[in-house]
């Protein structure tokens, strides 16, 4: 998933690899930071502090949004797989203390993107269908109560995550507010979403939105059985957005047979 293709902007800043994977790690940050340290600090257990993003026959992108607190060990940087424990090492950390860290301190946001956070999400309960599951807070502007000289600079955006979005679900995108901040004196714009069921797919109908970047896929409904999502002979591109991505999308339909 291409940075221009995220909500806000990001700069790429550099490659990890790990030595005995080989794994490259391209590591982005938002466009107003140069560096790990300049990074905000995550201001709650259900703040994203990054999006870990797996592409097809490139490095990983590691999209980082905050800075752990001192002493919580940092972010992780891991690709976990999805029912198991083996993950992709990017740290320099035992492989028994990674592979633990990784799988308690990740959610899957789609099929090649994982929430990473900076405590263990293990408790988090299971979504409801009408509870709000995520919500993208975007600075907008200050209200300053008195006026200075000197230059304000909004900080980037944050994501926070209350619950899990088990398999068999999507995002689907609520309301758009906006909140004010009495302690900084910033007004935010707040992009809402919910976790809901995927309903069966009707004949000819798109089961999901595959971007053109990495071929990831958003599912809008579930084939039936016997069936699988994929693209067929037309490419045309359509502009979508879902969660943390706006960009250009093929459709993929249904196929195989049903049973």
């Amino acid at each position: 998933m291409t940075a221009i293709n995220f909500v806000w902007l990001f700069i790429v800043c550099h490659v990890l690899v790990d030595a005995n994977s080989n794994q490259e790690t391209v590591t982005i940050f938002p466009s107003s930071i140069r560096s790990e340290r300049d990074l905000p600090e995550c201001n709650s257990t259900s703040t994203v502090c990054s999006l870990l993003q797996k592409r097809y026959w490139l490095p990983f992108q590691l999209y980082r949004y905050c800075r752990c607190p001192s002493g919580s060990g940092g972010c992780p940087s891991d690709w976990v797989v999805p029912g198991g424990d083996v993950t992709v090492s990017n740290t320099t950390a035992s492989e028994s203390i990674l592979t633990k860290f990784g799988s308690t301190f990740s959610l899957m946001m789609n099929d090649r993107a994982q929430f990473k956070f900076c405590s263990s999400v293990n408790e988090v309960e299971t979504c409801k269908p009408d509870q709000t599951a995520v919500v993208l807070q975007k600075p907008i502007g200050f209200r300053p109560v008195n006026e200075t000289d000197e230059e304000l600079i909004l900080p980037p955006p944050t994501t926070k995550v209350t619950c899990k979005c088990p398999a068999y679900h999507k995002w689907v995108h609520t309301t758009t507010d906006e909140s004010f901040d009495e302690s900084t004196g910033i007004t935010s714009r707040n992009s809402n979403y919910n976790c809901q069921p995927l309903e069966r797919c009707r004949l000819g109908g798109t089961c999901g939105r595959v971007t053109r970047d990495t071929y990831t896929i958003y599912h809008q409904c579930s084939c039936k059985r016997g069936q699988m999502c994929i693209l067929n002979h037309d490419r045309s591109l359509h502009n979508i957005k879902e969660l943390l991505y706006n960009g250009p999308a093929y459709f993929a339909k249904c196929h195989g047979r049903s049973y």
